[in-house]
């Protein structure tokens, strides 16, 4: 009886390991271009926006509100605090610049800030340089990316 539980045991872990190694769907993406006003598409208008959101940094789970603002000064903020209004964090995004009007302490690292200017800037196209968009095609799909490092 134990024989035949190894072989099955064996049978099934090669069947996990073969999946395993299928290729990757991304690997048949065509690079093709877009028309110019494809770019605009992206870029987003808004007065003000609010998303539930859910954030793990630094091994710490926040969740809570993500208000994205339009100002009069045609600068953004980004505030993302709990449903109590507990505020984690508060940015300005201006033209060519990023401050930060809060940070709780646990998130006030250089490292994470820059993260975070990084990943919020690029869903608000802040100093996103759009000639570095990679538009790709796989069969009727559009795959949009920009290229980042290596």
């Amino acid at each position: 009886m134990q024989l035949f539980q190894i072989r099955i045991l064996l049978f099934i872990s090669t069947v996990f390991m073969a999946s395993g190694c299928r290729q990757s769907q991304y690997l048949e993406l065509q690079n093709t271009t877009a028309p110019s006003s494809c770019n605009k598409l992206f870029i987003p208008e808004f007065e003000s926006v609010l998303y539930n959101s859910h954030i793990n940094v630094i091994g710490k789970h926040l969740s809570g509100l993500l208000l994205f603002k339009a100002m009069p000064d045609s600068s953004t903020r980004v505030v993302f605090s709990n449903e109590m209004g507990v505020k984690f964090f508060d940015f300005e995004f201006k033209a060519n610049d990023f401050h930060v009007i809060y940070c709780i302490k646990q998130l006030n690292k250089k490292s994470v800030i820059n993260q975070l200017e990084k990943d919020i800037g690029l869903l608000i196209f802040h100093r996103t340089d759009t000639s570095q968009l990679q538009i790709s095609r796989l069969n009727e799909e559009l795959y949009f990316g920009f290229k980042s490092g290596k």
